[in-house]
């Protein structure tokens, strides 16, 4: 009886040691992605731009910008600094601290004569950017901005929001898991802005001071919520936790009782020694 209930003891120590060690926290070392921006219906209509470089904020006043945007691909090369783990599937969110794209709207302002005088800029700013390859969703602290950078521009803070959505899975890669060290994964080409979003950027850039919401039947409304943006990629690579001194000391105690019990039973099993 004794017997066993050392055995159980030791065989319940063991398992709890066993159990924190079966779980690791991988170590997040470095990551990259892109946010890929196709011909949408805003660029086709000549009525939105991307840009990494800020149209009404000193760029002095703002660290340096983690995202670069090129013009010529319509790719912005997000550079990750952290990352999360799902505790429900294990997917990964990468974010990029530091991040600053820009979606805006300039209109250039003649004198009578037809002379340029300044550009009116309406700008959605997406800050601290971050893909979640659990959701197939693209975050961001979005706010907006509207001046001609002669003055002080009129400023709203949305907070941080979901801001694109694929309505397929994360495929290719590991589709964003932690295999061997990597996660990786990639949405379809079908990101969309959510509802939220959409009403932000149709409101923030296209409605004039003092005019009512835009009409959601209106064809620019429907255009906005039904524009495919592109779609998004990430990758990154992580290291292995190693056991720590106190683990280390855990799994010895765990092991210490189920030593000497298997040496007591070799014993009783060979019977005494004269």
């Amino acid at each position: 009886m004794k017997t066993t209930f050392k055995f159980t003891m030791a065989l319940a120590i063991w398992l709890s040691v066993g159990t924190a060690i079966a779980a690791p926290t991988e170590t997040f070392l470095s990551g990259t992605g892109t946010l890929n921006f196709q011909d949408n219906y805003l660029r086709r209509g000549g009525i939105l731009w991307i840009s990494t470089t800020p149209k009404l904020i000193n760029p002095g006043s703002l660290p340096a910008n983690t995202a670069s945007y090129d013009r010529d691909t319509r790719v912005v090369s997000l550079a990750y600094d952290g990352a999360t783990v799902s505790a429900a599937d294990g997917k990964v969110t990468f974010s990029a601290a530091n991040s600053h794209v820009e979606l805006f709207f300039g209109m250039t302002r003649e004198d009578n004569d037809g002379n340029p005088l300044s550009t009116l800029y309406r700008v959605i700013a997406l800050d601290n950017i971050a893909v979640d390859l659990g959701n197939a969703s693209v975050y961001a602290n979005v706010s907006s901005y509207y001046g001609t950078g002669e003055d002080f521009p009129i400023y709203a803070d949305f907070g941080r929001l979901a801001v694109f959505k694929s309505m397929a899975p994360i495929a290719n890669g590991t589709q964003g898991l932690i295999v061997n060290g990597q996660a990786s994964g990639s949405t379809a080409a079908d990101l969309m802005l959510t509802s939220a979003a959409a009403d932000i950027v149709i409101n923030g850039l296209y409605r004039l001071a003092g005019e009512p919401p835009v009409d959601p039947q209106s064809t620019l409304y429907k255009g906005v919520m039904s524009a495919l943006w592109g779609s998004a990629s990430a990758s990154g690579t992580f290291a292995s936790p190693v056991p720590e001194a106190s683990t280390q000391a855990l799994i010895v105690v765990g092991l210490l009782p189920l030593l000497a019990f298997s040496r007591r039973t070799r014993r009783s099993a060979s019977g005494p020694h004269w």
